[in-house]
């Protein structure tokens, strides 16, 4: 719980920054992508160098496919 909560708040600080630079709305499913992808990255780096970390990106990927879709924001 104690991880998702300082994902989700360096997530915000982080969308809050670059939203003051470049629109995010501009693109809304773009973002949601782009995260997806970096999970899918992750989980096959940890499958091949780390295995026994792989549940790792495994549980961020299987919270992103549980989000409602649409949004803009991941």
């Amino acid at each position: 719980a104690a991880a998702r909560a300082w994902r989700d708040a360096a997530q915000s600080a982080f969308l809050a920054g670059y939203s003051q630079v470049r629109p995010i709305s501009a693109a809304p499913g773009l973002l949601e992508l782009f995260v997806l992808e970096k999970a899918l990255y992750e989980l096959g780096y940890e499958l091949a160098n780390r295995p026994d970390w792989s549940r790792i990106p495994l549980r961020g990927l299987l919270d992103i496919l549980q989000r409602p879709t649409g949004g803009g924001t991941p």
